[in-house]
């Protein structure tokens, strides 16, 4: 059904500084009627957006909704295709949140579907990516009677204590962080948890929870003063491992520089989302461990907390690569995805223990086309194609 591609078929054979058309198609869960394709301009970008409904019945487009848009650009011949998938990808996002500011349209979190690449000129080969996440809807750990009996414990506690009420906020917090599935939204979550712990962190330190007391010198006169500065004390006493910020180690004043100034950035806007590169991740995993820490220690279960610690983060990036011969492409709004009808069921495999994804797709009018699924081993918002891992695979 399909063949390996060779190793060098990702890379453009286009000579350099030549362009090349790319295509990036993305899933909308809201429909909206958009009758026509778009020219615009976003960004500085000249591109063209099409816009079509999950479902050509409308009463079955009522009743389930989707949309499904495409957007057209050209970028350099040898530009990476994950690159490209990003850059059209919030080309469209672009488009949808100017359409919701001029209509009020309830859009919800876009999905990536796949990016491809045609030379100029528009003939030849077309490389692609196509994107198929491996939803996590079930965990793979057993709530063991171990497991069962601590969170017996920490409800007890959150029942009894004075600060059950922030327990259990912060634990809601906690746990809504942990489900959500972009890094950026995560972090606030997981943030505002330990701003909930501030009052009874502050308490075991011996601290004034939310202020401390500032020294200063007036530059005019040089009267000295004290002042009250609002500040996460018990929280930041938490991170640093100590009261006085000075005898904190490295790691844990890189912690909490990084914990703070992201907030700041991006509560407050200060820098552009493709700018924070793999920070988001970076600070959520901290936020996490020390949220997690918190609710554990003041809920009276420091047993359940722990110096090592993994934050699952959402389904496993699969991707398929590939290439197929074109003579040249539909039209922007009849563009689908390429492999069709993409599917994955788990199944039994008799050299794992484990249930192992079994993929499904069609590819029906495609010439001399070559497919190998590889894993993203970054996340969506920092990869390329360099960060795709081959993975095993048997074909019929």
């Amino acid at each position: 059904m399909s063949k390996r591609p060779r190793e060098n078929e990702n890379k453009s054979g286009n000579a350099a500084g030549s362009l090349a058309t790319f295509r990036v198609l993305v899933k909308q869960a809201l429909s909206i009627d958009v009758s026509k394709t778009e020219d615009l301009d976003i960004q500085g970008v000249p591109c063209r957006i099409a816009i079509r409904p999950a479902h050509n019945d409308l009463a079955t487009q009522r009743k389930l909704g989707g949309a499904t848009l495409a957007v057209e650009f050209r970028k350099a011949a040898d530009y990476d295709l994950i690159a490209a998938a990003r850059d059209g990808f919030e080309l469209i996002e672009d488009f949808l949140s100017a359409i919701t500011v001029v209509s009020g349209s309830t859009f919800a979190p876009s999905e990536i579907v796949q990016v491809a690449k045609r030379s100029d000129g528009g003939k030849g080969d077309c490389d692609f990516v196509q994107f198929l996440p491996l939803s996590v809807r079930h965990w793979h750990e057993e709530i063991t009677d171990d497991k069962l009996n601590s969170a017996r414990k920490l409800l007890a506690h959150w029942d009894g204590l004075e600060s059950g009420r922030r327990l259990r906020r912060a634990a809601r917090r906690y746990r809504f962080a942990a489900g959500t599935m972009d890094d950026v939204s995560a972090f606030l979550e997981a943030y505002t948890g330990l701003e909930a712990m501030e009052k009874p962190l502050a308490i075991a330190a011996g601290l004034s929870p939310g202020s401390e007391d500032k020294q200063a010198i007036c530059p005019k006169c040089g009267h000295k003063y004290s002042y009250k500065r609002t500040t996460l004390v018990g929280v930041r006493a938490l991170v640093h491992r100590t009261t006085d910020p000075a005898q904190a180690d490295e790691d844990h004043l890189a912690d909490w520089k990084l914990m703070n100034s992201l907030r700041n950035q991006v509560t407050h806007s200060l820098v552009d989302d493709h700018q924070l590169k793999d920070r988001p991740l970076n600070a959520l995993i901290a936020t996490m461990h020390y949220l997690h820490d918190a609710i554990c220690t003041c809920s009276h279960c420091p047993e359940i907390s722990s110096a090592q610690y993994t934050l699952a983060r959402g389904p496993v990036d699969l991707v398929l690569v590939g290439r197929y011969a074109t003579s040249e492409w539909p039209a922007l709004e009849d563009w689908s995805q390429i492999l069709k009808n993409p599917v994955y069921e788990w199944v039994p495999h008799p050299d794992y223990t484990d249930l192992i994804p079994e993929l499904h797709f069609e590819v029906k009018g495609l010439g001399s086309v070559g497919v190998w699924p590889g894993r993203l081993r970054k996340a969506f918002a920092v990869a390329s194609m360099k960060d795709i891992d081959r993975q095993n695979f048997e074909h019929d």
